[in-house]
């Protein structure tokens, strides 16, 4: 889908800003996590969410991690799930599902 394609472009590069990292969880994170986070956050959480095609497997497993069906191994879901560790169950913060864009 020519859509896809471009919303995928456009949360990957992080043509929406910085994404909003909840206040009571940056203290979990490094540095280089938060940086990450930042940059990639919109485009993980539309992945979560739904809202984009997963194309790749590691796409698929970022999702599944995310919703707690597997353990983080990769930098990425290893910082996504500092700042949502119930995603998918009651959030322990009481975020539910936070904005997404």
């Amino acid at each position: 889908m020519a859509g896809q394609e471009g919303d995928h472009s456009r949360l990957f590069n992080g043509e929406l800003g910085k994404y909003p990292i909840p206040q009571g969880r940056l203290h979990k994170l490094r540095s280089d996590e938060v940086e990450l986070l930042e940059k990639y956050g919109h485009w993980l959480e539309a992945l979560v969410q739904g809202k984009l095609e997963l194309k790749t497997e590691q796409q698929k497993r970022f999702v599944a991690v995310a919703k707690g069906k597997g353990n983080p191994k990769t930098e990425f879901e290893w910082a996504w799930v500092k700042i949502f560790p119930t995603r998918g169950k009651k959030d322990d913060l009481g975020l539910g599902n936070c904005r997404v864009l």
